[in-house]
């Protein structure tokens, strides 16, 4: 699994593409991003945008609570 691989490391590097960059900020991990450029998505925006984001709690346990309501 992924978390595994974040557990082990105390530092990232990534292109700060839509999961490393969520990924990172989930998991705390001190970060060097290496934007690529693309055509479809602008990933220096998430980065500026999202930088001071922080996670209330794990999106899947959201996602869970909203089906089961359903």
């Amino acid at each position: 699994p992924a978390a595994d691989c974040f557990e082990a490391v105390d530092l990232l590097a990534c292109g700060g593409g839509y999961n490393s960059f969520w990924e990172s900020v989930f998991f705390e991990k001190e970060t060097v991003y290496m934007p690529q450029e693309a055509r479809f998505e602008d990933a220096r925006l998430r980065m500026r945008m999202g930088a001071d984001y922080v996670f209330k709690e794990n999106g899947a346990d959201s996602l869970a609570r909203l089906a089961m309501g359903l």
